[in-house]
């Protein structure tokens, strides 16, 4: 009998660290606007207006359109998308995400990207990435503050879904 129960412990207790660590994105399943100041710096720095298209599933989100308003910023458009977004779980105070393919053409011709973009998703759903650097035929920085709406957020995987 005490046999019998360890093994069922020792059973439960493995079902249970498999989906522990495993986080998502909230809500699932839904469409989500975000928008916000970018400072794009390249061969000189512009102030845009961002506004981007998330869509939420039941384990990851991406990016599925993005367009840029303001003075000298409607000359940029976003190219690869969707964009996908993905979790990095290093823990810290703010969940670190990941913006895969991050890139922009402009008018002219030049590429600003394609980067994996590290940004910050704070508990209030605005993602947040600051100086950052990437490659293309116009290397750039840019400084991004995104207000999600509904609020973007992360949980475990093991408190979303009904399980324990």
């Amino acid at each position: 009998m005490r046999y019998t129960v360890s093994i069922l412990l020792a059973v439960t207790a493995l079902g249970f660290a498999s989906t522990a660590g495993a986080q998502t994105f909230t809500p699932k399943e839904s469409m989500l606007a975000a928008e916000g100041p970018m400072t794009l710096t390249s061969r000189r720095s512009v102030i845009c207006l961002a506004q981007f298209h998330l869509a939420t599933t039941r384990k990851d989100a991406s990016i599925a359109s993005a367009s840029f308003t303001g003075n000298q910023c409607t000359s940029m458009a976003p190219t690869g998308l969707p964009w996908r977004v993905s979790i990095d779980e290093r823990g810290g105070g703010f969940h670190h995400i990941i913006i895969h393919g991050f890139a922009l053409q402009f008018v002219h011709g030049a590429t600003c990207g394609p980067a994996d973009i590290e940004a910050r998703l704070n508990s209030h759903g605005r993602i947040l990435f600051t100086d950052i650097g990437f490659p293309g035929t116009t290397p750039c920085s840019a400084k991004v503050s995104l207000s999600t709406a509904p609020h973007l957020g992360i949980e475990d995987g093991a408190t979303g879904d009904g399980a324990p």
